[in-house]
């Protein structure tokens, strides 16, 4: 008998998943990428505007009066989607005139205490963010540290962003 009618695939990052096997069942059943696109792309894809909610997002905190803004994300090879938002947090810095306030980590296989240690020396080197956007996989850590107490940060220039993650 029939187990299900389609497949949504979510989070859909590369090299967790069998490609063949999707493509197989897709062949069979109505499969969607929630996103990311398949490496050949034989899978319909719904993906966010990256630029959009970045653009979006330093919009929102200048017209609040930030300029100092930190961004905290996922550092991985595979993650096209957490580059994209690093790439567009830089050019949207640099055109409000800004430095770049931004800290890379790798949340999936670095130890918990060296992503604790480097959190807290960002914020110790940026004490002056007055607003900080991050993946929510930061969120634990950002929690723990002592020195994001010690920020001008308030609870509507805090913003966490959705980072795709594997199971």
């Amino acid at each position: 008998g029939k187990q299900f009618d389609g497949l949504i695939v979510f989070p859909s990052l590369h090299g967790t998943y069998s490609e063949r096997f999707l493509e197989d069942i897709s062949k069979k059943r109505p499969a969607v990428f929630v996103s990311q696109k398949t490496k050949n792309n034989t899978i319909s894809t719904v993906c966010c505007d990256n630029n959009k909610i970045m653009t979006d997002t330093i919009s929102y905190l200048t017209e609040k009066g930030h300029k100092k803004i930190g961004f905290i994300a996922n550092q991985q090879s595979y993650d096209d989607v957490s580059l994209k938002r690093v790439e567009i947090y830089k050019k949207c810095i640099k055109d409000i005139g800004e430095k770049d306030r931004l800290l890379l980590c790798n949340f999936d296989n670095a130890p918990d205490d060296d992503i604790s240690v480097k959190i807290d020396s960002f914020f110790k080197k940026h004490s002056d963010i007055t607003a900080l956007i991050t993946t929510t996989d930061a969120l634990p850590y950002i929690s723990k540290s002592v020195y994001f107490y010690n920020t001008a940060i308030s609870s509507e220039s805090f913003i966490a962003i959705n980072k795709p993650k594997s199971n």
